[in-house]
């Protein structure tokens, strides 16, 4: 320890805890590679210090929300543990020879790629590469695990939703086209294999409980259907089938109806309202569309008990676009100023957000002829 120390690989740090005085090690990442090719070369070793880590990073690592909606509460969490996931998981994908994963291990990788999601990341690349490793798992192991997959499924195909201009590596319209095929798949999945042979007899949450009358009971399978349902509509936007994807929101709206009103399930509502808005704009009904933006926006603040969040800040972002659309330049451009501002107060001033951001006002100030702002 001495000699690491004199070197610079490890600084030791003195903390108080509640069971008294210890240290706290920080260790330099060549370090941190030599001890992991070091148990490459004890496969036995590899696989008991893989299950003291797997146990460390559960302890402080959240399970995702079961039915996939955001939970403010264990962001602060997330946020500590995530990096350290991530960190494994790079690991984990280095080891040579190759290590056999863990059904524990891809439910950790699972549940720390849905909190990439869930606080709109800047860094969606780091949140698919978790999920894929999660799903790789799955392959290796020949796990079926339907709810397991369907989830892991639908989370990579939001996050390819939001690669966009930062990542050069990876060609946006291919991103969209995985994201709809993974969609399709995973409706048809969570119908045949989850919905259709469920027997409907879970208890939800009073907020989330639709009335079946077969049961008198609703179920989380069909949830995680519909919102399968209603993310395929939002790939379908993306490929210009408008008709297609107004169907599948208003068969989502109807659902959410049945299972409580705006004040009870306010995340859902603002999914539909947000969603229906795009439809509504490419329709040219540019104050409907402008309405239904309002409203989502309204539902994202009663859900989440706060507008300082990048997806309060995303859907302000396209309800700017749909002022853009509607020729009220003036008053978009305003927003867009607004919503950068807090972008970079929020999402940090590096991030992709502010990048869309200030690409979007350039492009405005051109249409307004103000070419040196624009420039």
């Amino acid at each position: 320890m001495t000699s690491l120390n004199e070197r610079c690989l490890i600084e030791t740090k003195p903390t108080a805890s509640s069971h008294g005085s210890r240290s706290l090690y920080s260790i330099h990442r060549s370090l941190q590679i030599a001890l992991r090719l070091k148990l490459d070369q004890d496969e036995d070793e590899r696989m008991v210090v893989l299950g003291h880590a797997i146990s460390i990073m559960r302890r402080v690592t959240p399970q995702a929300n079961d039915l996939q909606v955001p939970d403010r509460k264990y962001w602060p969490a997330f946020a500590k543990a995530s990096p350290h996931v991530f960190s494994m998981c790079l690991a984990f994908k280095a080891a040579h020879p190759a290590i056999l994963g863990t059904e524990e291990l891809a439910k950790l990788f699972y549940d720390t790629g849905f909190h990439y999601w869930e606080r709109w990341s800047a860094v969606p690349r780091n949140g698919i590469t978790l999920l894929l490793t999660a799903e790789g798992i799955l392959d290796q192991l020949g796990h079926d695990k339907p709810r397991l997959r369907s989830d892991i499924s639908c989370m990579v195909s939001c996050l390819l939703d939001l690669v966009g201009a930062g990542y050069m590596d990876v060609i946006q319209s291919e991103a969209r086209t995985e994201a709809l095929r993974r969609r399709e798949e995973l409706v048809r999945m969570r119908k045949e294999v989850m919905l259709d042979a469920s027997p409907q007899s879970e208890e939800l949450p009073r907020a989330m409980r639709n009335v079946n009358l077969a049961t008198g009971k609703g179920s989380v399978e069909e949830i995680l259907y519909y919102n399968g349902v209603n993310d395929l509509g939002l790939s379908y936007l993306q490929v210009n089938q408008f008709a297609e994807a107004e169907s599948l929101f208003e068969e989502c709206y109807a659902k959410y109806r049945a299972w409580g009103d705006v004040d009870e399930i306010p995340f859902e509502y603002g999914k539909y309202f947000h969603n229906i808005s795009f439809v509504r704009m490419y329709q040219g009904r540019y104050d409907e569309a402008l309405s239904w933006a309002e409203k989502s926006l309204a539902c994202k603040v009663k859900a989440d008990k706060t507008s300082s969040t990048p997806r309060y800040l995303w859907f302000q972002y396209n309800m700017a676009n749909i002022m853009v659309q509607a020729g009220r330049l003036a008053e978009a451009l305003d927003l867009h100023l607004t919503i950068l501002r807090n972008r970079e107060t929020i999402c940090g001033s590096r991030s992709e957000h502010v990048l869309q951001s200030l690409y979007t006002i350039g492009a405005i100030y051109h249409h307004l002829g103000k070419l040196d702002q624009a420039e």
